[in-house]
């Protein structure tokens, strides 16, 4: 329910919301369900040394 009542605050000042700490597949969905724009977590990449990070592309393709 606070999850919920944070996204609905953000959406009703249209703002984009990104979640951290997203771990498993279901936290996705759910936070998706729910509106959440965008996330990061050990779902999407295990952390990387500086040098990796700043060569990736500044915007990476979504899993399907």
């Amino acid at each position: 329910a606070l999850v919920a009542s944070m996204l609905q605050t953000a959406a009703n000042l249209h703002l984009s919301v990104s979640a951290a700490g997203i771990e498993v597949a279901t936290q996705w969905s759910a936070l998706r369900r729910l509106g959440c724009d965008e996330g990061q977590g050990f779902l999407f990449a295990t952390p990387l040394p500086l040098d990796a990070a700043q060569r990736l592309p500044p915007v990476l393709p979504a899993a399907a």
